[in-house]
């Protein structure tokens, strides 16, 4: 297997038709984790979910926000694995014992400090947060990319956070050169 695929911990993953039907159609997600002996674990960054509210969230955490409605975030569907733990991907500057540095520009931390934190307006600068991830045994993902389910791309962090939901598939497609996935298929990669 190639370097790339070999090392895809903060790549992200854009799904090809190949996933049409599934839940990661149209889905790109960033990996936070991957290695050959544990498999990989990612955060789908582009699906809310319209029936769980940030409120749903802090109430089953016993948290009353001091957040004003219109400052409650988004829930992002962040997988099919664990939908019921919370995960916040994130700007750097908010650091607990418990966050993960990805890299210079993007924490993770799966704590409900954080979600306290946020409820409160004291948490992270910039955020998703997800509930749920997604999980691939090893060289389970390797596999899938072989077979063209998935195309990789860079982290675009004017993307991460600032840019609509519904628009992140398309920019992701847009920063590798294509418009739609049909191209890739197009161009003999399949």
């Amino acid at each position: 297997m190639t370097d790339v695929i070999n090392n895809l911990k903060n790549k992200v993953l854009i799904a090809t038709s190949q996933l049409n039907g599934t839940y990661f159609e149209n889905s790109i997600v960033i990996i936070c984790a991957h290695t050959e002996e544990q498999g990989a674990m990612g955060l789908v960054l582009n699906r809310p979910v319209d029936i769980v509210k940030f409120t749903d969230v802090t109430d089953s955490l016993n948290i009353i926000p001091k957040i004003s409605p219109s400052e409650q975030p988004k829930v992002l569907s962040g997988g099919p694995v664990d939908v019921d733990r919370g995960f916040v991907l994130h700007s750097p500057e908010y650091d607990l014992e418990t966050t993960i540095h990805l890299d210079l520009e993007l924490s993770l931390t799966a704590s409900s400090k954080i979600i306290e934190d946020i409820a409160k307006g004291r948490g992270p600068e910039s955020y998703d947060l997800c509930l749920g991830y997604a999980g691939w045994q090893p060289l389970q993902l390797e596999q899938e990319i072989i077979e063209n389910a998935w195309l990789i791309s860079r982290v675009d962090m004017n993307m991460l956070f600032s840019i609509p939901y519904e628009k992140r598939y398309n920019l992701c497609l847009q920063n590798i050169g294509l418009t739609d996935v049909s191209q890739f298929y197009q161009h003999g990669n399949a």
